[in-house]
């Protein structure tokens, strides 16, 4: 598993199915290690106790025809890497050795065809009176795969209550079109134009969650650790690995040729908005990394050396995270306007760039001052469901 926010938005969408407020009906695991993620998916479902719902593979999300070619260049690399064996990049992908739940227990997952699944959900919805809420917190070329065929995506349109997508979308021209600078919009380009062009033709309901609402959530991590101390195996893999990410993000800091590095993303802006660190101490932190990890190219590093670096991160930064939880947002918008009101969750929705287009699209943190939600009670009820599928599996058999 790449990121923890992945599956911390499972595990409150775990909360909300066990509360009995929605039901979570499958899980459709993308992205180029979705063979091996769908066993961590499964075993994380299971440690809450959801042992029935189905978890298939979808499809990797990648284009390689994407006209930016240095966007092509860098996914490439990343790609390599991650699909990779080789010992020289070994420690690239440490934070998916590290973090991998044992499944020996699980016995096989079940082999589903994705689109199968789909459109299983969709006739057990419409057999019930129901709707389908499809949360989205990747690319959109899955999506894409199930409307190519044409009673697919009129059972999609008949039976889908709303989309909610964690990414990117822009008002232009009166169209619907990918915000290129979200990662889960540029993985497969033009699967993104063309599902949004289905969107518009059909008037699909969807809420977009930016980067900039997520920002603006970023929350302190230790209620995470302390939950890592109980006895839920979900749960302190979930903590292992928000540790080893952002090791890992740090790192690209302090080499700015990394695998995944950001070039805006430098050491200092690392440790302001990613660490609970105090301003007067950052400039000090950041040089002493620097120094001592910041010369070495990595071609010329090694696991033993990434592991001397992972030893020190842990002792200095490790319980001092700050979450930037992406996906969490995406599934506190399953919650109905009444219940998001007395939680008092929502803001005022405002319809300022294509009110027609905006009457069933939504892009919630427009800008980074318009995050689209009230902060503080959004980090409370994601506290507070975590905590709930937590302690409520507390005395169910873990089939982990």
């Amino acid at each position: 598993m790449s990121d923890y926010d992945d599956p911390i938005a499972l595990t409150i969408a775990s909360a909300l199915h066990k509360l009995d407020y929605t039901k979570l009906k499958g899980v459709n695991v993308t992205g180029i290690n979705r063979k091996e993620n769908v066993h961590f998916v499964k075993g994380l479902l299971n440690s809450f106790g959801l042992n029935d719902v189905p978890v298939v593979e979808g499809t990797e999300e990648y284009d390689p025809n994407d006209w930016d070619k240095e966007r092509l260049e860098i996914t490439n690399k990343r790609r390599d890497v991650m699909m990779s064996n080789s010992e020289n990049t070994n420690w690239q992908r440490y934070h998916q050795l590290l973090t991998k739940l044992d499944t020996s227990k699980i016995g096989d997952t079940e082999r589903r065809d994705h689109l199968q699944l789909c459109s299983d959900i969709f006739d057990q919805a419409k057999e019930s009176g129901k709707k389908v809420i499809r949360v989205i917190t990747t690319g959109l070329q899955t999506l894409d795969t199930y409307l190519q065929d044409s009673n697919r995506a009129n059972k999609f349109k008949e039976n889908t209550l709303k989309i909610i997508n964690q990414g990117g979308i822009k008002y232009e021209n009166n169209s619907l079109v990918p915000n290129e600078n979200a990662r889960n919009m540029y993985y497969n380009i033009n699967s993104s134009k063309k599902v949004l062009k289905y969107i518009k033709e059909n008037k699909i309901p969807i809420n977009c969650w930016t980067k900039n609402s997520a920002i603006a959530c970023s929350m302190n991590g230790s209620f995470l650790i302390e939950l890592s101390k109980e006895s839920n195996k979900g749960i302190k893999i979930i903590n292992e690995l928000r540790e080893s990410v952002d090791a890992h993000q740090f790192w690209n800091t302090l080499n700015p040729k990394g695998t995944f590095s950001k070039s805006f993303f430098t050491t200092e802006m690392f440790l302001k908005y990613k660490t609970t660190l105090p301003d007067e101490k950052i400039s000090e932190i950041a040089n002493e990394f620097k120094k001592k990890y910041g010369e070495k190219s990595n071609d010329q590093v090694t696991m033993d050396d990434y592991e001397e670096y992972f030893k020190d991160y842990k002792k200095v930064l490790g319980n001092k995270s700050n979450l930037i939880i992406y996906d969490a947002l995406t599934i506190l918008d399953i919650l109905d306007q009444n219940l998001k009101d007395k939680l008092q969750l929502s803001v005022p929705y405002e319809m300022d760039q294509d009110p027609e287009l905006e009457k069933y699209c939504k892009v919630f943190g427009k800008t980074p001052s318009n995050p689209g939600l009230n902060v503080k009670n959004t980090q409370d009820v994601i506290i507070a469901l975590t905590k709930y599928a937590v302690h409520s599996s507390s005395n169910e058999r873990s089939k982990i």
